[in-house]
């Protein structure tokens, strides 16, 4: 736990580090991280762009006439929008025109530089990175170079140091679980090491040759097309300035919708920023409920005394008088589901007594 002297020290420090007090010196500490201006919705700007947004602002005021302090703030924001965007189209030409010169003067440089910084990760993943070094003429190339400089150095030495030994190994693009044992490197028994090596990095090199004699073709597709600023949009600056310039212009488009848009007219002494509260809400459409639902009745003739019970024992009594062969009338027929036993029933006369019993 800090001691009273400590927190003291502490206070009297802070005191001589609170940064700028002033609105200019602030004005000053927001610019310091500043790169280029065209990133975020920020009102930093470098001085050029400034200049540019101030002589917009006084051109376009007329166009716009902003009323209240919402169409102010977006007449602000839409002009810094349209000179992101201006500055971001340019930028994207400069960068494209840029890449097509460096394709004409630099083309193999540039690209041997790739590779190199490719090369630098061959001893965390020699497997990928041998591999993937083989894909281009450059990349043999800088094989090509470490494979005579450890030919140089087997030479001078005789032998190679175990570091000379992993650098081979990761050239080769071999696992490191895979080098306790024999490698393509280690020679046979009875056969002498320095030979072995010596013609193993002229087999490798060789092959390494005729690999890039093979990809020379593509290499040479590719920087003519570059030279005609073919694939500039592809390279991370363009993507970079292409995606400021789309947000740019849906910043530019989404104020200037705000300022179309008709405002809405304000109750005496409401702010601006509650014109949308003080609008009147609109009528709900009325709610129908829901249709009721018929209450079940009994199956009944208005005109008749006969119950369900009297219908269902008259057409059960028939219905077995019909199957016995007996003539009955429905005149006289007195029934009663009690009487019949359960052997003259079927399947639908047992579910008729089950019904009159439960309706009584």
């Amino acid at each position: 736990m800090a001691s009273e002297r400590q927190v003291e020290a502490n206070r009297l420090n802070a005191r001589n580090s609170t940064g700028p007090k002033t609105e200019e010196g602030k004005a000053r500490s927001r610019g310091n991280a500043l790169t280029h201006g065209l990133a975020g919705d920020g009102p930093v700007v470098d001085a050029a762009m400034k200049a540019v947004v101030e002589s917009r602002s006084v051109s376009w005021q007329l166009d716009f006439r902003p009323q209240t302090g919402l169409n102010e703030h977006a007449f602000s924001q839409l002009v810094l929008a349209s000179v992101k965007l201006d500055r971001c189209q340019i930028n994207v030409d400069v960068a494209i025109t840029d890449y097509a010169a460096r394709a004409a003067t630099s083309w193999v440089e540039d690209r041997t530089l790739e590779a190199v910084s490719i090369a630098e990760q061959l001893p965390k993943y020699p497997e990928r990175i041998s591999r993937q070094l083989q894909t281009s003429c450059h990349g043999c190339d800088v094989l090509i170079g470490r494979w005579d400089r450890l030919g140089e150095s087997l030479s001078k030495a005789g032998e190679w140091s175990e570091a000379d030994r992993s650098i081979a190994l990761d050239l080769l693009g071999l696992h490191p679980g895979l080098r306790a044992g024999r490698t393509p490197i280690d020679a046979p028994e009875g056969i002498n090491v320095l030979a072995h090596r010596q013609e193993f990095i002229a087999t490798e090199t060789a092959r390494l040759e005729e690999i890039a004699n093979r990809l020379a073709p593509l290499d040479a597709s590719a920087h003519a097309t570059a030279r005609a600023t073919y694939g500039a949009e592809l390279t991370k600056p363009v993507q970079l300035l292409l995606r400021y310039e789309r947000e740019a212009s849906n910043g530019f488009h989404r104020n200037l919708r705000e300022l179309r848009t008709k405002p809405t007219e304000l109750t005496p002494g409401l702010p601006a920023a509650f014109a949308l509260l003080a609008a009147p809400e609109p009528p709900r459409p009325a709610q129908l409920s829901p249709p009721s639902r018929p209450v079940a009745t009994p199956c009944r003739d208005p005109e008749s005394s006969l119950t369900f019970r009297d219908v269902a024992e008259a057409g059960l009594a028939s219905a077995i008088a019909l199957r016995q062969g007996a003539e009955i009338s429905g005149t006289n027929s007195h029934f009663h589901s009690s009487h019949v036993g359960s052997r003259g029933l079927n399947r639908r006369d047992r579910r008729t007594v089950k019904a009159i019993a439960r309706h009584g």
